[in-house]
């Protein structure tokens, strides 16, 4: 049996887990040094007398890329039959539950194995937050009920491993899509109830709330829409972004903006700039991280989106001046044709976005990292 413990600037709390797992169970201990850097060089040279095996990369590649590097290892080595465990070096995974799992795996060949928290006593709302909508969405989204998606516990013999490999995601999502694929592929998911264990709050993890639950919800999206995802997404990124403009432009014409600004016009003017401005970022970060993926070169894309940004609305501006007074199909004088303008301008440039977006700014066969 192997325990595998993906490991980013740990502190100390990973040592005291090496010395607990040493005293209760015989399994072996493969540590990953995702890129630390060398100030965490000291907690390593300790860590290498606990566990039996430590590979390193050289630069941080992710959660994910450190969990596939020690698999490819396992593989390659040929001589794991024993349950495989991953487990977080946060020391907020008890010794006790990962060797729980690692039985329970044994238990239940090509079975996926969870380390299920039940988030009772004093967790952080934020973490009981994020879970319980991850948990609401992956049930809705992929028809399989799980109570803790977010687990970093998780157990399953050495017949999955290629399944784990044939994964290209290499962050925080690839534990997501891990849970994703088992539902495709029918792998029966077992949980086991482990404590809930938050130190400091949880200040020690690098989850990032903003871009890593992108990348997190941008991935269960695409596997639970397929082909579609890309199509589905950008319009709903679209609603968010309009959301976020509307509000904006709401909060800074009526309280903002009159404190720092004397005439109406002014008022109304840098209202609906810095709220458009907002709202364009917040799309733009959207698309590039979640729609398209693609966040290799976000200067010359950012270039690119705002441009295209300009182009979308003067080209929004010519469609509804030629439906209104060339075309002759609508009256210039209704209000009403005033408005199925401006809905049909949005309706023939939504297309146009998108291509543009998907081909030049955000371009295929580029790789978010």
């Amino acid at each position: 049996m192997t325990i595998i413990i993906p490991a980013y600037k740990p502190d100390e709390k990973l040592i005291h887990l090496l010395r607990d797992l040493k005293e209760i169970t015989s399994a072996r201990i493969l540590v990953v040094n995702d890129g630390s850097g060398k100030e965490f060089d000291t907690v390593f040279e300790e860590a290498k007398k606990l566990c039996h095996i430590l590979l390193v990369h050289e630069k941080n590649q992710g959660k994910g890329a450190a969990m596939k590097t020690a698999f490819a290892y396992l593989l390659e080595e040929g001589e794991e039959k024993g349950a495989v465990c991953t487990a977080d070096a946060d020391g907020q995974h008890l010794p006790k539950d990962i060797v729980r799992c690692l039985e329970c795996a044994e238990e239940n060949p090509g079975a996926l194995i969870l380390g299920s928290r039940k988030f009772r006593g004093n967790v952080p709302v934020t973490s009981l937050l994020g879970n319980t909508i991850t948990r609401f969405t992956f049930h809705v989204l992929m028809g399989k009920r799980v109570y803790d998606t977010q687990t970093g516990l998780r157990a399953f013999t050495p017949e999955l491993l290629p399944q784990m490999l044939e994964i290209t995601e290499n962050r925080y999502e690839y534990e997501m899509r891990m849970l994703c694929n088992a539902v495709r592929k029918k792998t029966p998911i077992k949980e086991v109830e482990i404590e809930t264990v938050y130190i400091d709050e949880n200040k020690s993890s690098h989850f990032n709330p903003f871009k890593d639950a992108l990348r997190v919800y941008g991935l269960l999206l695409r596997c639970a829409w397929g082909p579609f995802f890309e199509m589905i997404s950008f319009a709903f990124s679209s609603v968010l972004a309009f959301v976020v403009d509307s509000l904006a432009f709401f909060l800074l014409l009526h309280y903002l903006m009159p404190l720092l600004l004397d005439s109406t016009d002014a008022v109304n003017f840098t209202s609906l700039l810095i709220a458009r401005v907002l709202s364009s970022m917040f799309n733009f970060a959207v698309n590039g991280k979640v729609v398209f993926r693609n966040t290799e070169k976000p200067t010359k894309s950012l270039i690119l989106y705002f441009a295209l940004v300009v182009l979308i609305f003067f080209g929004n501006d010519f469609i509804i001046d030629w439906l209104r007074y060339d075309s002759g199909w609508l009256s210039a004088s209704s209000k009403f044709h005033s408005v199925l303008a401006h809905l049909l301008s949005q309706v023939i440039c939504f297309p146009v976005s998108f291509l543009a977006q998907k081909y030049v700014v955000f371009p295929k066969g580029k790789k978010a990292k």
